[in-house]
């Protein structure tokens, strides 16, 4: 993946986290050129160790910038698979208050082989084993965040799933192109079945 793609990932917006599905039904979009997945498919992940920087208590653009900047000056000296996607990932700290807004953050990041070798600066941050459900946001990026008012505003309400306070998932695999109508951004929800 270029520096140019991830810095136009950057400059776009990202809310707020590797297998296409190929009969997924999507709902129809009121903005051109972007759909999301109607119903999400459900998948395990094994644990991950991921190398990267973060930002604490905000979303701010400017603050996310730097974050992905920060990563794209480092990735290639990560241990990590050449081949592997990029990720950013929406977490909360054990100090969470939304009422205050503090105890959430934001990585851009890598899945890493091993934690030795890592740059000076470079966050690790361990990712386990769970449950997901996984929607594809399908076109330009700036629309990813009318895919994640879908799944939390309409999809999850319906209760078929319960979204856990835990690492969300948004993957930039080599299907993503920040403006392309055909690009791919993957969000891994993590969730429990309902009762």
């Amino acid at each position: 993946m270029t520096a140019s793609i991830m810095f136009a990932l950057i400059v776009l917006f990202c809310w707020s986290a590797l297998f296409a599905a190929d009969a997924t039904p999507e709902i129809p979009s009121a903005e051109p050129g972007f759909s999301t997945s109607q119903e999400p498919r459900e998948a395990k992940l094994g644990e991950m160790l991921m190398a990267g920087f973060q930002v604490l208590d905000t979303m701010e653009h400017e603050a996310m910038m730097g974050c992905w900047n920060q990563f794209m000056g480092v990735v290639e000296q990560l241990p990590a698979d050449p081949q592997a996607p990029y990720y950013g990932i929406n977490f909360f700290t054990a100090d969470y208050n939304p009422q205050e807004h503090i105890g959430f953050g934001y990585m851009a990041c890598v899945p890493v082989l091993k934690s030795e070798g890592i740059p000076e600066g470079v966050v690790l941050r361990k990712i386990p084993a769970r449950d997901y459900i996984v929607f594809e946001h399908k076109g330009p990026l700036m629309y990813l965040e009318q895919s994640f008012n879908y799944i939390f505003n309409q999809y999850l309400p319906q209760g078929k799933h319960k979204a856990l306070y835990a690492d969300l998932l948004e993957v930039y695999d080599c299907r993503f192109d920040a403006e392309s109508p055909d690009s791919v951004i993957e969000i891994w929800v993590p969730v429990q079945q309902q009762e």
